[in-house]
């Protein structure tokens, strides 16, 4: 039995087994220093992309001193989100994804749930994190000059239509939100002339261009977060953020940020279709080209610095109205 071990067929299928197994091991070493090749290219370009990012902030922002004359607001600390345990800092600008980068900081935070788990009251209303807000102004000084910190942007105009088709277009939605049909009673008292009983008393179905009169007339209103520049809710010119992230490309941009910061093993953001813009070139240009001119150009205005700011060029489809 012992020498029947190492019969001439038994040999070869040893031999053979041995070589596929080199061979199979040989493949998958080569596999694995390919995809550590692929990570290395892609976390460096990805690293390229958010210096010129924060590069470019610096040099916008050298050309609007007046933004960097203040102290920073307690909007913007009102805004700022931060994890010890990470040594991590967010500044949530509403409709730019920041559900799920609430979601992302919770995870961090405590290790537990899944993403999937959390619904939106416990994510907005309950989620038990603290802000810089509510910090000694020492203690909110120390995080900002160690900690790391993230911001998120979009395009401004993007972001603007999809505050109104969320807080307005929705009439479910609508109908249990108060504190937004407040300005939708506003705003159809004010620019809808031949407005019903039940129109005023409802404020339900206000248009996007009467939404827009609204924001450009000559005495700003006050500004919901949704819809407030959002150079004004996280100061960039006045708080050097370590990554700033792109809507539009927030699933190479996170992927980079969570990997760079260690944490990638412990949280992945989700890749769901809310996790992107869902304004097409298409339907901004519909929104937007048939708004009268002037309330066009004050729209405009009121967004520039933030276009300017965060490099979005200034949409194609309005440019004709602006040079008049």
């Amino acid at each position: 039995m012992f020498y029947a071990d190492f019969s001439p067929k038994n040999l070869t299928e040893k031999l053979t087994t041995a070589v596929v197994q080199r061979s199979e091991n040989k493949d998958t070493e080569i596999r694995t220093d390919e995809m550590k090749d692929s990570v290395e290219e892609f976390m460096s370009a990805q690293s390229e992309v958010n210096r010129l990012r924060r590069e470019l902030i610096l040099q916008k922002c050298a050309k609007h001193p007046e933004l960097n004359q203040s102290g920073i607001s307690y909007t913007t600390y009102r805004h700022i989100y931060f994890s010890d345990k990470h040594k991590l800092l967010y500044c949530f600008i509403p409709k730019v994804g920041c559900s799920n980068w609430k979601r992302v900081m919770m995870i961090l935070n405590w290790s537990k749930k899944n993403i999937s788990e959390m619904l939106s009251d416990e994510v907005h209303e309950h989620n038990g994190m603290k802000r810089l807000a509510e910090l000694s102004r020492a203690e909110q000084q120390q995080k900002l000059q160690t900690y790391k910190k993230f911001i998120y942007v979009r395009n401004p105009f993007g972001r603007v239509v999809s505050a109104f088709n969320n807080k307005f277009g929705d009439i479910v939605q609508y109908r249990k939100a108060p504190y937004f049909q407040g300005f939708a009673k506003t705003i159809m008292k004010q620019f809808r002339s031949h407005a019903t009983a039940t129109e005023l008393k409802t404020g339900e179905n206000i248009t996007w261009t009467e939404f827009v009169k609204f924001l450009t007339q000559s005495n700003r209103p006050f500004f919901d977060d949704h819809w407030e520049e959002m150079f004004k809710i996280c100061s960039p010119c006045k708080i050097r953020y370590d990554y700033v992230g792109h809507l539009e490309t927030v699933s190479e941009d996170a992927k980079y940020m969570l990997t760079d910061l260690q944490v990638d093993s412990l949280i992945e953001y989700p890749s769901k279709s809310n996790s992107h813009p869902t304004n097409s070139t298409a339907k901004l240009e519909k929104a937007f080209r048939d708004l009268p001119k002037d309330n066009l150009k004050k729209l405009w205005k009121i967004y520039e610095k933030d276009f300017e700011i965060f490099d979005y060029p200034k949409p194609d489809f309005i440019g004709e109205y602006l040079i008049r």
